[in-house]
Formats: C-alpha cells, structure tokens, sequence
C-alpha cells in the first residue's frame, strides 16, 4: 500500500488570507495489527477501516510535523486533508501487521 498525503494550513488574518501547502515533507509511518474484529466477511480490511486509518496517520503526521490541531487552534487556523492518493497491492487480512 503507497499513500500519499498533501496538507493545508490556511489562515486569514487581519485582512490578508495565507495559505500553506506541506507536501511529502518528511516520511512518516506508523505500524498497525489487524484483529479480527476490523475485517469483513472476507476477512480483509475493508475500506472504511483504511480511510479511518489513515485520518489516524494524517492527524500524528501533522503534529509530528508542528501543524497539529493543538498547535494551530492557537492561530485560529487549521489544516486540511486535500488529497490522499491510494495503491493497493492487497488488503491486509486477519492478524496481519500492516504499515501505513
């Protein structure tokens, strides 16, 4: 699995609107096992669990990179989740560790 993420952070201040894209700035992973309990009839991940998965991924990625929620609430601004760009080989099956 190849997942690509692209982050906005937007703001307007005063009278002037910025805009910040953060694109592949720095590798990030984090490691997972699927349960049982995660999987379809089929016994594999099914889409739903990824995309909650990877919002997982996308929420530590910005912070790891200082533009987390807690961070940029101080600012009143915030950042977005604009593109996510998915290729599946396979989908991960009962008690499989996965990388995302």
């Amino acid at each position: 699995m190849r997942i690509f993420f692209t982050y906005f952070a937007a703001a307007k201040i005063g009278s002037v609107k910025y805009l910040q894209m953060y694109e592949g700035l720095e590798s990030f992973s984090k490691e997972f096992f699927l349960t049982a309990g995660e999987c379809d009839a089929e016994e594999r991940m099914p889409l739903t669990r990824i995309a909650e998965r990877i919002i997982e991924v996308a929420t530590d990625h910005a912070n790891a990179l200082g533009i987390g929620y807690s961070t940029l609430i101080k600012y009143n601004i915030g950042w977005v989740l604009g593109r996510v760009s998915i290729q599946m080989d396979r989908y991960p099956g009962i008690n499989e560790t996965y990388t995302l």
